[in-house]
């Protein structure tokens, strides 16, 4: 990943870990998210989005990536287990 600059990162990001409640036959019965830490990123819209019609209304689809400095913290991130949280 390129470097980004400080000045750069306009956006403030929360990352949330995934906490699942299993019953005693391992399905999942309860899944919570808890904030772990928050960070400083640059937000870059790679696509202007996509519409689809659904049962329940308008779906709208939008790729976009978070920027990050380089840090213990962000190489902790794994997307199985973490997401990203912005304005809310």
């Amino acid at each position: 990943m390129p470097y980004v600059e400080a000045g750069r990162l306009d956006r403030r990001i929360k990352i949330q870990f995934g906490n699942e409640t299993r019953d005693a036959a391992g399905d999942v019965i309860d899944s919570t998210w808890s904030d772990v830490f928050k960070l400083w990123a640059r937000r870059v819209v790679r696509s202007q989005g996509m519409e689809r019609p659904t049962m329940a209304g308008v779906l709208r689809e939008f790729d976009v990536r978070f920027d990050v400095r380089d840090s213990p913290k962000s190489q902790a991130i794994a997307p199985e287990t973490h997401r990203v949280l912005y304005k809310g």
